[in-house]
């Protein structure tokens, strides 16, 4: 049966090549993404990085010879010569903020005049909007990075895979015949637990159970919640996923991957990346470990010499809207000696928000990381901590059963030893409310204070 389903898939990609020139390019590059991550495999981190560094330059000239936008960016960085540029120039080049988006976007679109591009938009974890054009080269390259990984996870070209997700904008009502043959041809099952409540997770695992994914695909709190459901004393083994599950979308974090394997069994993968951008980065260690980078695609930097800082992205084949140090609003703690400017190849780990950080009253942060490691070894469902701009820290507790006050006046206690000058206040709740793109942000801060509280 697998045979048959594999064959029509194919035939499924050979009908699209005969649709538009634009997707007739798309899958060609997917083709070719495939292929040169498939045979650089083997090369050196120096090579790496050489290859990397020439892509960018391609990039460069590119954008400096069609976009008003870019030319004018890197002349006022004194980048005279981008087919020469190396990475101290490169790293003069001022960080690309969500908000200059759009009018990069819409000269992007302006310039697409045969209609070869793609709108792609996303709500973002901020729930703030915004929009970028990918052409066929970005797009097909984009759709190869999965592909690629999987692979090295050991898993099929078509693996039965079922999603599990809670997110408004992958929409599970799949109502359509194209739909519904392309889920049956590949093999797919989309899982909606949009409302994270008893009666939707007993639906999800008995949906699951019957479908028998090898792989599942996972919001990393949804897939927490429904192992929790189904395996509240932690020996109830579920019978699937039988190979893997990938999480994303959200931090994994310590609580939720001991959960997850207790549940079912499978390797836990964490990936990471967005809709703006593709795939950046995944697990490749079933123990955890540093995340590896696309880095065929995407040139990932950081911002700053910290060993936890604001990630950069430049794209190395956005052939419809170039993109050079974007902040994509994420820390990561990267490899001792990355510097501005330098790309990496592997992320250490993926920390979370910029904007998930805490203010101490002296003006000082602490990192959103930090609650997590510590609520893993409290009895809790999931936990929020939300700070205003004047320091008050509110957390939301769901707590288990066996949570008692001895762990609340514990928590209390070290949470206040953390946050001096903050005024703290513990509150347990039946759920912490998700955002309006229904992501779990289990640390919620302003981005900055009144200077007279930091005095």
């Amino acid at each position: 049966m697998r045979s048959v389903l594999t064959s029509a898939a194919a035939l499924s990609r050979r009908l699209r090549r005969q649709a538009s020139a634009a997707t007739r390019d798309h899958l060609r590059a997917a083709d070719d993404g495939l292929r040169f991550r498939n045979a650089s495999e083997a090369w050196s981190p120096s090579q790496r990085a050489q290859w990397m560094c020439e892509r960018l330059r391609t990039q460069a000239v590119y954008a400096t010879t069609h976009f008003s936008f870019w030319r004018e960016r890197f002349a006022d960085a004194g980048i005279r010569h981008p087919e020469r540029m190396g990475a101290e120039e490169f790293a003069r080049l001022p960080v690309l903020e969500r908000s200059d988006l759009p009018l990069l976007f819409t000269e992007a679109q302006q310039l697409d005049r045969r209609r070869r591009g793609r709108v792609v938009r996303t709500g973002g974890s901020t729930g703030v909007p915004a929009e970028v054009l990918k052409g066929p080269e970005e797009l097909g390259w984009s759709e190869s990075a999965p592909a690629f990984f999987r692979a090295r996870l050991g898993l099929a070209a078509n693996p039965r895979t079922a999603f599990v997700w809670g997110h408004h904008l992958d929409p599970v009502t799949r109502a359509s015949r194209r739909e519904r043959l392309e889920d049956f041809l590949f093999q797919q099952l989309w899982v909606d637990i949009f409302r994270i409540d008893e009666t939707s997770l007993r639906r999800a695992d008995s949906q699951l159970a019957q479908f028998a994914p090898e792989l599942i695909v996972a919001y990393a709190s949804s897939l927490d919640a429904l192992a929790q459901a189904v395996n509240p004393s932690g020996t109830q083994r579920r019978p699937y996923p039988t190979k893997a599950i990938i999480t994303g979308a959200e931090k994994l974090l310590p609580a939720y991957r001991e959960r997850i394997e207790a549940t079912f069994g499978a390797p836990v993968f964490e990936q990471y990346g967005g809709r703006d951008v593709g795939l950046l980065a995944h697990q490749l260690d079933r123990r955890g470990g540093p995340l590896t980078v696309d880095w065929a695609q995407m040139y990932l930097e950081p911002e700053d010499d910290r060993a936890e800082s604001a990630i950069l992205l430049s794209k190395l084949h956005a052939d419809a809207m170039p993109i050079f140090r974007y902040r994509v609003g994420d820390l990561a703690r990267f490899p001792i000696g990355s510097r501005p400017g330098e790309p990496v190849l592997a992320l250490e780990e993926v920390t979370g928000r910029e904007m998930n950080m805490l203010w101490r009253a002296d003006g000082s942060r602490v990192s959103g990381i930090f609650f997590a490691h510590l609520f893993k070894d409290f009895p809790l469902r999931e936990f929020q901590v939300q700070q205003t701009e004047t320091l008050e820290v509110t957390v939301l507790l769901v707590p288990r059963e066996e949570f008692t006050p001895a762990h609340e006046r514990e928590l209390q206690q070290v949470l206040a030893a953390n946050l001096p000058g903050c005024p703290l206040e513990l509150r347990r709740v039946a759920e912490v409310p998700r955002g309006a793109n229904r992501k779990l942000h289990p640390v919620i801060a302003p981005s900055r204070i009144s200077t007279s509280l930091s005095r």
